[in-house]
């Protein structure tokens, strides 16, 4: 059922601390999308994280670049990052990039974990331009949406059902919601808003191997007592 795939509301950063930080459980699941219990509350127990190969060559590059400092900047090679679908183009990275998560898991024998953030709403960060994305409603944007960006998503993970997966659904959406609905440029995008999260949503919990975590901003934007009260209706 839907409720039980949404694991948790989370803001961005907590999940990518998480990846680092997360996942010194004792017992190892075979590595399938067969999941314990316990990491189907927590889907960061008892896995190795994804590591993307591009950005570990990039440390690299870097650490040749700055000699005297290669010791450290060589350090972050060991710490996953999240996998940006912020564009459509950029859903076609998703084979590449889980082929060689399952190479890692393979390799491991351990269940290989990758972190995707999923963003590109219509009308993205509506309270901001800085963070504007590709999609716009009066251009057909909640039916692209739908169609080339959440269901070639779909159709990618699905074909890796032995990989867990947690997709981290649509920064700069909801949280707005909740704080900015004085702004016209928000309240233009509400319906939308909320509809496509819940497409979204509905469409990745049909993936038994996939979790699925909602942006809840950070605690000096919604941690207030006013604007926690909003966002609680709002989600």
């Amino acid at each position: 059922m839907i409720h039980q795939r949404v694991l948790a509301v989370l803001s961005v950063s907590l999940a990518f601390s998480a990846c680092a930080s997360i996942g010194k459980g004792t017992t190892a699941p075979p590595p399938s999308g067969a999941r314990t219990e316990a990491s189907r509350r927590n889907p960061f127990l008892d896995v190795n994280f994804f590591l993307n190969p591009e950005y570990v060559e990039n440390v690299e590059a870097t650490a040749k670049a700055f000699p005297s400092d290669a010791e450290a900047i060589r350090k972050v090679k060991q710490y996953p990052t999240g996998l940006w679908l912020d564009t459509i183009a950029h859903v076609e990275f998703i084979p590449k990039w889980l082929d060689e998560a399952r190479k890692q898991q393979q390799a491991s024998g351990k269940p290989t974990l990758s972190l995707f953030v999923v963003y590109d709403m219509p009308n993205r960060d509506c309270a901001a331009k800085s963070s504007a994305g590709e999609l716009r409603l009066e251009q057909n944007g909640a039916a692209r949406y739908r169609t080339e960006f959440i269901e070639r998503i779909i159709t990618h993970f699905k074909a890796y059902p032995e990989l867990p997966i947690v997709a981290i659904v649509e920064p700069d959406s909801l949280p707005n919601l909740a704080t900015n609905m004085n702004l016209p440029s928000c309240v233009a995008a509400r319906d939308a808003y909320m509809e496509l999260t819940a497409y979204a949503i509905q469409r990745l919990a049909t993936l038994p191997n996939v979790s699925i975590y909602l942006d809840a901003a950070h605690a000096g934007w919604l941690g207030w007592n006013d604007n926690r009260e909003k966002a609680v209706k709002v989600f």
